[in-house]
């Protein structure tokens, strides 16, 4: 299990990714929990003040639902985060498409 903890201003977002879930916490309220098979795309950005992950995923009910987790710029545990979902779901992507194209997802 690996669980990257980041901060975006005064709020603790994080998300935990094991074999069996991914869990995601925006600040003390937000909460979302998905099987890692449901993960259907995901796409960073950066602006000049944050950070943003943007995740598609298969609910429960069979309807698509978002996540969004932001981050302040230079986060270390931000770009962990980043890099170890690109190497676990390399093929759920769309960094290599640009931003308007990804964010229609």
């Amino acid at each position: 299990m690996k669980t990257f903890t980041f901060k975006y201003y005064t709020a603790s977002n994080s998300l935990t990714v094991d074999d069996f879930s991914i869990k995601a916490q925006t600040g003390p309220f937000i909460k979302k929990e998905f099987a890692p098979t449901s993960l259907q795309y995901f796409f960073h950005f950066t602006t000049a003040q944050y950070q943003v992950l943007y995740a598609t995923y298969i609910a429960n009910d069979g309807k698509t639902k978002k996540i969004q987790l932001y981050s302040n710029l230079n986060e270390v545990e931000f770009a962990e985060m980043l890099e170890y979902l690109q190497s676990k779901f390399p093929k759920n992507s769309l960094n290599h498409l640009p931003q308007e194209e990804a964010l229609k997802m």
